[in-house]
């Protein structure tokens, strides 16, 4: 036998042999799957920076992009020191400047044909402190004055 029908054949081995086991056991796979899947992704928990009001942008879409574009959960505080206020508009003309229009969506400003990105209120002036978080159940982005 040539030596990849052989590794083959041996990797079919162990796969049977595994579910045979897991039968035999009865091992909760559900359970395992999750412990696996704990200790591979990365841990969201509470993070803060402080920002300018450049910065708000990158910094929203970065959070969006670690939470996988709303399929995760994911958080982090800013504390908006000085700038210019921040508006939808003003972070979707940041996004389709640099082409991220397909990342971050928006239909109101020309930008995607989805709403992404929920600013609450619609104006927030600096200094103040923002939550961006993901909301998973509608998979948008909120960025809020708390």
């Amino acid at each position: 036998m040539e030596t990849i029908e052989l590794i083959t054949y041996l990797a079919i081995v162990i796969m049977i042999g595994g579910l045979i086991i897991v039968f035999i056991t009865d091992i909760q796979v559900e359970d395992i799957y999750s412990t696996l899947r704990k200790m591979l992704q990365r841990d969201e928990t509470l993070r803060f920076r402080n920002v300018e009001s450049a910065e708000v942008a990158p910094v929203a879409f970065n959070v969006w992009r670690e939470c996988g574009y709303g399929q995760r959960e994911g958080e982090l505080i800013i504390s908006l020191r000085s700038g210019s206020n921040i508006t939808k508009e003003y972070l979707f003309s940041h996004y389709e400047k640099y082409n991220l229009c397909y990342s971050i969506q928006s239909r109101e400003y020309n930008c995607g044909a989805r709403e992404d990105l929920v600013l609450q209120p619609e104006l927030i002036t600096p200094p103040t402190l923002l939550r961006i978080s993901c909301n998973t159940e509608n998979l948008t982005l909120v960025i809020e004055e708390i």
